[in-house]
């Protein structure tokens, strides 16, 4: 009886090392910034390596792009045309 246990305990305890162990393991990074008079938040949820930083500057890069083809302060701006 007591080696029945054993075992069982053994294939529950491998069956359970083996489920944990087969994917990888999800990071949480967030990036935030201020744009427009107002604050952006991004979660990102991934199992890669994401450079955040370089991340943050092509997102900061695009709202200062939107901003300007939508911004009714700047002259040159593309709803005008």
């Amino acid at each position: 009886m007591v080696s029945f246990r054993l075992t069982s305990l053994l294939v529950i305890s491998v069956f359970c090392f083996a489920a944990c162990t087969g994917e990888p393991k999800q990071k949480e990074q967030y990036i935030s910034g201020q744009t427009m008079g107002t604050t952006y938040n991004v979660k990102i949820v991934s199992t890669k390596n994401i450079d955040a930083l370089s991340l943050q500057d092509k997102i900061d890069q695009r709202l200062v792009d939107i901003n300007q083809l939508m911004s009714t302060y700047f002259q040159d701006f593309e709803l005008y045309d």
